[in-house]
């Protein structure tokens, strides 16, 4: 007596791994970094979050890493030439996975860090041969990541709030203008002050954790609620030295007055616009921080 064999569900079985195997080679082939690399077929980077963290902190994390509208990563993209893509919540996450699991398994590495944020490292252009100096792109990414990993709260150096009125009259259009002017494009004004001082300027707004619009709450009288408020602090909390705070708030505040915001600290002017906040727990006049959607084709879909 001959059983009669599912045919159906052998036939779509089948199907599944096909399709399945297409889609991983077409991936690797489309995200190898460097065919001519011999040990690497592509470029993966872990990069780890503290433990117990909550989901919540998490993306905090990844959205200071990203930075507004994907300005961090582009930076990088446009410095080396690459494309800086992260897999998390990705349409072909599952296979990128497998991928990484491929590559782990023959540098014998650790395969229980699952929970981590991978980014894949690729070549803007795939025609230009120019060699891409991938090691000090992912010190670049690593050095961006402890950065974004920081909790402004959790820093041992005090935190410097510093309000910046409008002038009175002033329409919602002008207001968004001259922060977009205070900002710089891209925030190149922002990170212009960073670098001179070694700090994090930080405009406080809905995006902002927590513990920091509580603190700024706590702090800020009433006659401080309707200006765009920075958060100041040390960028490098092992370093005991004192930063210039009463010098660098003076000189904020006099660009912020001439209505040419930090172009004597950076020399350039930026042109970026700024969103006004919208929280009803602190109404601060200051541009909103959001992530990119780059990095959710679903969302991209749903907009077009």
């Amino acid at each position: 007596m001959t059983n009669a064999i599912p045919i159906d569900e052998i036939k779509q079985e089948i199907t599944e791994k096909w399709e399945e195997a297409s889609e991983i080679r077409f991936i690797e082939r489309e995200f190898t970094f460097d065919h001519t690399e011999s040990n690497k077929r592509f470029q993966f980077l872990p990069l780890s979050f503290q433990l117990e963290l909550s989901p919540e902190a998490r993306r905090e994390i990844i959205g200071r890493f990203i930075g507004k509208k994907g300005e961090n990563l582009r930076s990088l993209e446009d410095k080396y030439n690459i494309r800086v893509h992260i897999i998390k919540g990705s349409f072909n996450e599952k296979y990128f996975r497998k991928l990484i699991e491929v590559q782990e398994k023959s540098e014998k590495q650790d395969q229980n860090n699952l929970d981590d944020l991978y980014v894949f490292i690729t070549k803007k252009n795939k025609s230009i041969m120019d060699l891409i100096p991938i090691n000090e792109v992912k010190e670049e990414i690593i050095k961006k990541w402890k950065e974004a990993s920081i909790d402004p709260s959790d820093l041992d150096e005090p935190f410097h709030f510093l309000p910046l009125a409008f002038e009175s009259g002033v329409s919602l259009r002008k207001r968004r203008r001259k922060t977009g002017r205070f900002i710089g494009k891209n925030g190149q004004n922002l990170r212009a002050l960073n670098d001179k001082y070694n700090i994090q300027v930080q405009i406080v707004d809905r995006s902002s954790s927590k513990k920091v619009r509580k603190k700024l709450a706590e702090v800020q009288d009433k006659d401080n609620l309707d200006k765009l408020c920075l958060l100041i602090m040390s960028k490098n909390k092992s370093k005991t030295d004192m930063i210039p705070i009463h010098e660098i708030k003076q000189k904020i505040i006099e660009k912020w007055k001439n209505g040419d915001v930090a172009s004597a600290l950076t020399g350039v002017r930026g042109t970026s616009r700024a969103k006004p906040s919208k929280s009803n727990s602190v109404p601060i006049a200051s541009m909103e921080l959001t992530s990119d959607d780059r990095w959710h084709p679903k969302r991209n879909r749903r907009g077009k």
